[in-house]
């Protein structure tokens, strides 16, 4: 049995150099490489006025709000969700989620996958890239 103490989990701050409002906090918590099967999990936090970046994944994802007010943009539609909330973004359609509350917003996303890899439109740091997910599976 995998289990995973969510309030321990240490989280990698991302950012964008070119777009200063996507900065989020997250961690994988659930992949291949720790266990899992099929599926993949990550908590992120968002502060008041950021956003995680517009992205993309390679398996749809289910997206629960636990904490916070957020907005978020699937293709072209755009809700607002209070927690507890859920949404979902099918694999290949650009998404993104901002914290529009006055607290910081804390979710969980949800993949039927072990490996995801997701997307950006824009390079993020610390790494300097537009790729990121789960670790990938050696072949």
């Amino acid at each position: 049995m995998l289990h995973r103490d969510l309030s321990t989990v240490e989280l990698q701050e991302m950012w964008s150099d070119e777009r200063p409002e996507i900065r989020s906090r997250s961690a994988y918590v659930n992949h291949w490489l720790v266990g899992s099967s099929a599926s993949a999990a990550v908590v992120f936090e968002l502060d008041p006025g950021r956003s995680f970046g517009r992205h993309r994944h390679s398996a749809e994802e289910t997206i629960v709000v636990l904490e916070g007010q957020v907005e978020v943009d699937v293709g072209a539609e755009t809700i607002a969700l209070s927690a507890p909330g859920l949404v979902v973004a099918p694999a290949l359609v650009h998404h993104d989620i901002r914290c529009v509350g006055t607290t910081m917003a804390r979710c969980l996303g949800f993949w039927p996958s072990a490996s995801v890899v997701s997307v950006w439109d824009v390079r993020l740091q610390p790494r300097g890239s537009r790729r990121a997910g789960t670790p990938l599976p050696e072949i």
